[in-house]
């Protein structure tokens, strides 16, 4: 449940964020992450869990794809290579510090927990988020964001040969 919706929203989230940009994007989908972590510390049955894990797919791709967007729109091109480091980065130190991390929790304070703690982070990132991002940096002109993205416009981009190569590499990849 989770990867199927986690693969389909990688695109979805993206088309999302076109929409909204990354002020408004990035804080929605860690919102909706956030309340699907936290609920899943309600489960009780196993149609519980497909419900809440496919939630969860939904939710995580726009993380990843929202801050792919705010460093486009927030850094000059000069700075995206190291602002995009600084993130992934982030993302790798955070899959050695989970594990971890959600075992200290369960076995401390019980499994609920450790989605309990997870959703209220972030949860209390969000307000902060808005108070950090009330203006673009300064050294960066805001980039026009092309209009809406027609079917066609999207059917001839996931035909590209760098697109396919690349989706290829994340699904094989994880």
């Amino acid at each position: 449940a989770f990867l199927f919706s986690y693969a389909w929203m990688y695109t979805g989230s993206g088309l999302i964020l076109d929409r909204l940009g990354s002020r408004l994007g990035l804080p929605l989908f860690v919102a909706l992450w956030s309340l699907a972590c936290g609920l899943h510390a309600t489960i009780q049955s196993f149609t519980g869990l497909l419900v809440f894990r496919f939630l969860l797919g939904i939710a995580e791709p726009g993380g990843w794809t929202g801050a792919v967007k705010t460093v486009a729109e927030r850094f000059n091109a000069a700075q995206r290579g190291l602002a995009t480091g600084i993130f992934s980065t982030g993302a790798s130190i955070a899959t050695l510090v989970a594990p971890p991390l959600v075992v200290f929790l369960s076995l401390n304070y019980g499994w609920r927990m450790a989605f309990i703690i997870p959703s209220l982070i972030g949860l209390l990132w969000v307000p902060v988020w808005f108070r950090l991002t009330r203006r673009p940096n300064a050294n960066h002109e805001i980039e026009e964001t092309p209009g809406r993205l027609k079917l066609k416009d999207l059917l001839r981009f996931l035909g590209d040969k760098r697109v396919l190569a690349y989706v290829t590499a994340r699904f094989l990849g994880g």
